[in-house]
């Protein structure tokens, strides 16, 4: 018999004791087997350091497709806020629309026998004048807007003033407390009937309009003594349309002697709200004859 067949390989001496070694450690203790993971940590150690250069070299050999996963994403979450941004908008758009669509049909419920087409419209500004501060209005002889105008708000039915001259698209109002508005002549509400006082009021230049009381109006004589703050001051001027009449000049905020005319007095009347300060109004259109025919 050869050398090679009667003695048996190295290899063939190791297989039983590899076999005996595993069986050994299969059956240890697991706190006696901490030393294995040695072995683990020597081999993350030799591989960890290869990750990222291997990762350098891959974005070396296709750098155009890692930039373009990163400018992908970068553009998808650039759209999505767009896209987010484009629904709150459109649904402010929308919420708007539906304001101005009531407010029109309440004033046509509260004023039926009224022609006039009211126009709900934006305020964008004021002149820059600070001794006029007109109003700017977003809507202008396009939407059937015309000097004289009138504007109003439309909580408690206020008049804000009228037009004073309309482009294209936009307009502008000169508020009845603008220090440059002329002198408006009013009535001091004492009940539903009408009886009350007449007012003859300019504005005072802080947003308020004063003026002297004058005469008693109504079936029922009224006194000038009479007058407590909060009763409502109503428009009752020529001068102005006949579909303005009886709109809400103010309230009144106080009342005090003359102190040149004995006794008659002074009542100081303030608006609803601030109407230099206001961003919506509604403009009264009067329909023309061939819009009417």
């Amino acid at each position: 018999m050869s050398a090679g067949t009667q003695k048996p390989s190295a290899a063939r001496r190791a297989l039983p004791l590899t076999i005996a070694a595993t069986v050994v450690v299969v059956f240890l203790p697991p706190g006696w087997l901490g030393w294995v993971g040695w072995f683990g940590d020597l081999a993350a150690l030799a591989i960890a350091p290869a990750s990222q250069p291997a990762k350098m070299v891959g974005d070396w050999l296709d750098p155009a497709r890692s930039r373009a996963v990163d400018a992908d994403a970068e553009a998808l979450a650039e759209r999505l806020s767009q896209l987010e941004l484009l629904l709150h908008q459109a649904q402010e758009r929308a919420g708007d629309l539906e304001r101005r669509l009531a407010e029109v049909e309440e004033w046509r419920l509260l004023y039926p026998d009224v022609d006039i087409d009211p126009l709900g419209a934006s305020v964008i500004g004021a002149t820059s004048d600070p001794t006029d501060r007109e109003l700017i209005v977003r809507a202008g002889s396009k939407h059937g807007v015309t000097p004289n105008t009138v504007a109003v708000i439309r909580r408690d039915a206020q008049l804000v003033g009228r037009v004073t001259r309309a482009s294209t698209l936009t307009c502008r109002v000169r508020p009845i407390t603008d220090p440059t508005a002329p002198r408006i002549e009013g009535r001091i509400m004492f009940d539903a009937e009408g009886n009350g006082l007449r007012c003859s009021l300019k504005p005072a230049g802080d947003g308020t309009l004063v003026g002297d009381v004058g005469e008693s109006v109504g079936p029922r004589p009224i006194e000038p003594d009479q007058i407590e703050a909060g009763m409502t001051v109503r428009l009752d001027d020529n001068t102005w349309p006949a579909h303005a009449q009886m709109l809400v000049i103010g309230h009144v905020e106080s009342v005090t002697d003359d102190p040149d005319k004995g006794l008659r007095k002074i009542v100081t009347v303030r608006p609803s709200v601030e109407l230099d300060r206001i961003s919506e109004l509604v403009l009264w259109r009067v329909p023309s004859p061939e819009e009417d025919g």
